[in-house]
């Protein structure tokens, strides 16, 4: 008896997978939330800052620890992040296009078109609220001006980053 149950459990359990990988399967349309956030980092005690892009893959979000890497736009100075494209090839490929107009964007808007070696798929530059994030030392502090993540390829939203903020 305790054979029999024991075949039509395996038997059961047999049949079951083979449906189960019958269904097909949905994928999200976000891939993954890892997140660069394009920062500018100010010491407060010297008045010096720099500008850098912080990388946090999502199993360390949202309390903001170390960051997983950092790449620098500038290391003398802050910038002004919109008007341009900005790219990092060190210690991660990234680019990422801010129109000028992409100051006045409500935060959370996506203002323009992004890439990296992390992600295969397209990405976009979402408008931050420049709250301060990150510490990385005594007497510094780093604001999140914009964040880059993925999103879908923009032709399955009819959407255009050409046309953005105009």
């Amino acid at each position: 008896m305790a054979g029999q149950l024991v075949v039509s459990l395996t038997c059961l359990l047999q049949l079951f997978l083979s449906f189960v990988s019958s269904i097909p399967v949905s994928f999200n349309t976000q891939d993954t939330a890892e997140s660069y956030f394009m920062s500018n980092c100010i010491n407060n005690h010297t008045k010096t800052g720099y500008a850098a892009v912080f990388y946090y893959y999502p199993d360390f979000l949202p309390d903001f620890p170390e960051p997983q890497a950092i790449g620098y736009i500038n290391r003398n100075k802050t910038v002004i992040f919109e008007g341009h494209t900005w790219t990092i090839n060190s210690p991660f490929t990234l680019s990422a296009t801010i129109p000028k107009k992409a100051k006045k964007a409500a935060v959370g808007t996506v203002v323009g078109p992004a890439s990296s070696s992390s992600f295969a798929g397209p990405m976009a530059v979402v408008k931050e609220d420049g709250r301060m994030f990150y510490s990385p030392k005594k007497h510094v502090q780093c604001f999140v001006e914009y964040r880059i993540r993925d999103v879908r390829h923009p032709s399955r939203h009819k959407f255009n980053f050409r046309n953005l903020l105009t």
